[in-house]
């Protein structure tokens, strides 16, 4: 008889923190255990670094940056509009988040193992919220949390490793 563990199964997370009492169950469960275990970990990882050191990019992070920069250059796609008629932001981030959506689950199922591909679903969602509500058009430390919470998904699917975590932080404020 063999055992075969039953592969994993993702779904697009869902917006659950909506109440104090929510807060309460987020700051006792294991996501937010193994979250906040992933910030300690990449801040022991910056410690005693000079900012200049050089860090090694493994081809797992290479791809996370490849993805990035493919986003990136959607800007240029997007040109400011309507400036005069804006307090905060520029509506074009709506157009560039829109197509960034729409592209999402695929850029980030091509840049993992053919065992991971399922998990694009959820990580969507994470990579999304990391660049700010597309509605709003703000950004804040919710949305960065988002950003840290993809690469700990990323690193519990053994994607990379812990000093590959710290690699894309690292070339993220490098730029």
């Amino acid at each position: 008889m063999s055992s075969t563990a039953a592969a994993p199964s993702f779904t697009k997370p869902t917006r659950q923190i909506l109440s104090p009492a929510n807060v309460s169950a987020w700051l006792h469960s294991e996501a937010y255990a193994i979250y906040t275990k992933m910030l300690m970990d990449l801040n022991e990882c910056v410690k005693r670094k000079s900012t200049t050191e050089q860090c090694t990019v493994s081809p797992a992070v290479q791809s996370v940056i490849s993805v990035l920069d493919k986003i990136g250059s959607y800007i240029a796609d997007f040109p400011p509009k309507d400036l005069d008629e804006q307090r905060f932001g520029n509506k074009a981030f709506r157009d560039w988040h829109a197509k960034v959506t729409q592209e999402a689950e695929s850029l980030l199922a091509g840049m993992l193992h053919d065992t991971q591909k399922a998990a694009a679903v959820e990580l969507a969602a994470y990579f999304l919220d990391s660049f700010g509500n597309a509605t709003r058009i703000d950004y804040g430390s919710g949305h960065e949390a988002c950003f840290i919470m993809m690469i700990c998904c990323l690193f519990r699917l053994n994607f990379f490793t812990k000093e590959d975590s710290f690699a894309v932080v690292i070339r993220l404020f490098d730029r």
